[in-house]
């Protein structure tokens, strides 16, 4: 006679985060660079419905389920998008001014569907910091913005991996810690230990509100 034995679980919270910001800021790329540590110049996050890592953070496992903004929507996320999510990730080019002029925009719209007091995990993220001689936004105007609206700040490069898996788990650890639990089977892909080290910013910095 044989017992079937139920498989262990590993117990995850669930945290939603929502990329946003114009076309070819590399949203998409960072998704890439975080999700796989490649950088993908032509990756297509719309390959998928969801993109999903599991990580621990601060002793804690989180399932992080990321979405993004497609590369044409440049009128901001929807309202279901938003609602639905926990944390969001702003995203403009150092290289692009008006993908920085319309983040104040893009955070208004968040602000408005989920009302000032339940908005909270919000990083303002100057991508491409790689282009340094292409640069047209000063890490100071980002520092000035973030420090405005309340949200934290990092300058990343997709590219070179600069900062990208550090600007996630700082939008995580913002979030309270009362969502979903999800229950993980143990043999699923090996939890990634992140989130105990300070990192070593090799352009721009952070800023946390």
């Amino acid at each position: 006679m044989t017992t079937t034995q139920s498989r262990p679980q590993v117990v995850c919270k669930e945290n939603r985060l929502l990329m946003v910001g114009d076309g070819g800021v590399g949203k998409a790329a960072l998704i890439g660079r975080f999700i796989y540590g490649r950088f993908f110049p032509d990756y297509d996050p719309t390959i998928a419905d969801s993109h999903r890592k599991r990580v621990v953070v601060d002793d804690e496992a989180i399932l992080m389920d990321i979405l993004s903004t497609h590369a044409g929507e440049d009128f901001g996320p929807s309202d279901h998008a938003v609602e639905m999510c926990h944390g969001f990730l702003l995203v403009y080019s150092i290289t692009q001014r008006s993908s920085f002029n319309r983040i104040r925009a893009y955070h208004e719209d968040i602000r408005r569907i989920r009302g000032q007091d339940a908005l909270t995990g919000v990083i303002i993220i100057a991508n491409k910091c790689d282009l340094e001689t292409e640069r047209v936004v000063n890490i100071q105007e980002g520092r000035d913005l973030a420090a405005e609206l309340g949200c934290s700040f990092m300058e990343t490069s997709a590219k070179q991996g600069v900062n990208v898996e550090e600007a996630f788990m700082d939008v995580v650890r913002q979030i309270p810690r009362v969502n979903a639990v999800k229950s993980i089977p143990s043999e699923s892909p090996e939890l990634e230990a992140q989130g105990k080290g300070q990192h070593v910013s090799r352009c721009g910095g952070c800023v946390a509100f």
